[in-house]
């Protein structure tokens, strides 16, 4: 369960490494007393519009987040689909951040002073290490003794959270990287644990394996003690964005693990949020607001589709480019990314791209 690995695509051998993703199984339930911004909704029903962002030149891209200024991050394929890169979407433009000497990398995160995370292949060694992209360099920030590791959020601090390998390998920790500095947060009784999300006062989410080593739990993490956030009634969650007013988003099961569906939580509540019909559904990211994205089934549980939904109210389809969707990331001006399946001009399935769900031009 981890809020990118939706769908295998199959990548060239050179970047097989890193050719995971993007939307995972999705989810299924109805909230009894739905409460919704209706401005929101209107944003959602008139004037805005799903954007396919471009790539690097290959057949597919992702987008994972977008800061308040406009810029998103995620990766592509390159030229020739030789390659897989790490890679900014703004204003038309796809701008390649390179890799720290392997032959692939991909970025998870943005901050508001542009400031990019994510992980990268090295070039001479078969792991892949975290790293930070800051004034046009891209800063290897090493592992917790293990071999490889990954970033997967970064706050308005420049504080970076993510998972590492320790020593040996034969565990991976969340850890948090700040003042220079790679800090293992532990677990909640097991041997892994993923740290997925940072607001600015530093609290931190995720999933950990607990006691038991077979199940993980959501945890948050506020003044360096580690909580578990339990579930919505099943045996395993996992918890993956936390906005700056403390509301957690993430998945579970639900009782009897026949599904996962996407979840709020916010005053020590665990929200069911719901799905567009169908049986299954994901958060991917919560803004400010407390405005919620990510992916849900729809009512012929063969299709998923982007959602976005507001403090855990009444879900809005976003529609498609084609194909499913997910949505992984919103800002502040609900301007949200995500990736989506596209349709050939011939009506065969086309490859995943990168979208922008945001207001048409001209429209308010």
């Amino acid at each position: 369960m981890y809020r990118n690995a939706w769908l295998k695509i199959a990548l060239p051998t050179v970047v097989a490494v890193l050719a995971l993703i993007l939307i995972a199984s999705l989810m299924h339930s109805m909230i009894e007393t739905p409460t919704y911004n209706p401005s929101v909704q209107k944003k959602a029903e008139e004037g805005c519009r799903m954007i396919d962002l471009g790539t690097l030149g290959g057949s597919m891209s992702a987008a994972f987040d977008i800061n308040d200024n406009g810029l998103v991050v995620g990766y592509s394929l390159t030229e020739g689909d030789s390659a897989l890169h790490a890679c900014v979407f703004h204003d038309g433009a796809v701008t390649d951040l390179g890799t720290l000497g392997g032959t692939a990398s991909r970025a998870w995160a943005i901050n508001s002073a542009g400031q990019v995370v994510g992980e990268s292949t090295l070039a001479q060694s078969t792991g892949q290490h975290a790293f930070l992209y800051t004034d046009g360099e891209m800063k290897d920030l090493g592992t917790l003794g293990g071999t490889s590791s990954s970033a997967r959020d970064i706050n308005d601090l420049g504080q970076v959270v993510g998972e590492s390998q320790i020593a040996g390998d034969m565990e991976m920790h969340a850890f948090l990287f700040t003042n220079g500095q790679m800090k293992d947060l532990g677990t909640l009784g097991g041997t892994m644990s993923t740290a997925c999300g940072i607001n600015n006062k530093g609290e931190v989410v995720g999933y950990s394996l607990v006691a038991d080593g077979r199940t993980n739990h959501a945890f948050l993490r506020r003044n360096s003690v580690m909580t578990d956030l339990g579930t919505l009634g099943g045996t395993m969650s996992a918890a993956y964005r936390i906005n700056n007013i403390g509301m957690v988003i993430g998945e579970s099961y639900i009782s009897g693990d026949t599904a996962l569906h996407a979840f709020l939580l916010a005053d020590g509540s665990m929200q069911d949020i719901g799905t567009l019909g169908g049986g299954t559904s994901a958060a991917g990211d919560i803004n400010g607001d407390g405005v919620v994205v990510g992916g849900a089934g729809l009512s012929d549980n063969n299709s998923n589709h982007a959602f976005l939904s507001h403090k855990g109210g009444r879900m809005v389809d976003l529609g498609t480019l084609g194909g499913v969707s997910r949505a992984y990331g919103i800002n502040n001006a609900d301007h949200i990314v995500g990736i989506s399946k596209t349709i050939q001009r011939s009506g065969k399935a086309g490859p995943y791209r990168a979208f922008l769900w945001a207001p048409a031009m001209g429209s308010r």
